[in-house]
């Protein structure tokens, strides 16, 4: 099985129960306090977008905002076109995203980061989409290994991981802060010149 048909599994159930009724919230609101003012007129990609909850309050908080959600499954992308008619959503991956570049001014992966085959080209995917001083959000589960064996999850990145990941991507780490125990919300932001 793999990952997209592993995470459609419970699609179907994920906005109406209780958890997933909270949880969005809060990780909407960390994605927001990360960001902090944002003017109105950006581009923001969701990478991992799912069912666009994300990118459908980014767009009630910022109405004027361009949002384009990527993600591998067109069921998850139907419901998000739903949520949020006049976004973009293209069926994509995080290693090969199907933009332009310099096509976003913000780029946000909540909870998917873990599930990329390939970190080190996916970031610099987000690197090459990202304009100038662009900001990239990471929004991601920080469990000890031993949880991730436990509950037979995928291993996820440690923080130096993670901000290696970044700064070899040419995206340079601003804040790394742990929330909620296991959760760490990553803010990077492009650099003005890429490495030649």
């Amino acid at each position: 099985m793999d990952d997209v048909e592993r995470f459609n599994q419970p699609a179907s159930r994920r906005e109406p129960s209780w958890l997933s009724a909270l949880w969005p919230g809060a990780m909407h609101r960390a994605v927001f306090r990360a960001l902090g003012p944002v003017a109105g007129s950006e581009t923001v990609l969701d990478i991992g977008c799912g069912i666009g909850g994300l990118l459908h309050a980014v767009r009630r908080r910022w109405p004027g905002v361009h949002t384009i959600g990527v993600d591998p499954d067109e069921k998850a992308l139907e419901a998000a076109r739903e949520k949020t008619p006049d976004g973009l959503f293209l069926v994509g991956y995080a290693e090969a995203l199907p933009l332009p570049t310099t096509s976003a001014d913000i780029a946000v992966s909540t909870f998917s980061f873990h599930l990329w085959h390939d970190q080190a080209t996916a970031l610099r995917e987000v690197a090459r989409v990202l304009r100038p001083r662009g900001i990239f959000v990471l929004l991601e589960p920080c469990m000890p290994p031993w949880i991730s064996n436990l509950m037979r999850w995928p291993r996820f990145a440690t923080k130096q991981e993670t901000e290696s990941l970044l700064t070899a991507a040419s995206l340079r780490v601003e804040s790394s802060r742990s929330q909620w125990l296991l959760c760490r919300t990553t803010v990077a932001r492009k650099e003005e010149r890429q490495p030649q």
